[in-house]
């Protein structure tokens, strides 16, 4: 049992710090290519910045989904 509650402790963790780590490495990542591409071509921009907003949007949902499952894990732990 304390086996149990350990890994899910864990688990969370690492769910929920992987998932922080990667939505900043991709956010930053988009960031970089809305710069380089609005420097290539200015006149893009407005087009460039709201494609760019729809990606950090997308990025930023995924760890949304992993701080629930983390969530359920240390407080609804379905495996106990």
């Amino acid at each position: 049992m304390d086996m149990v509650i350990a890994a899910s402790l864990v688990t969370s963790g690492l769910m929920i710090g992987g998932a922080a780590i990667a939505s900043g490495l991709g956010v930053s990542r988009v960031g970089a290519s809305l710069i380089d591409g609005v420097a290539r071509q200015p006149h893009m921009a407005d087009k460039l910045q709201v494609k760019a907003f729809l990606m950090a949007g997308t990025l930023d949902a995924i760890p949304m989904i992993a701080v629930g499952i983390g969530v359920m894990l240390l407080f609804a732990n379905p495996y106990l």
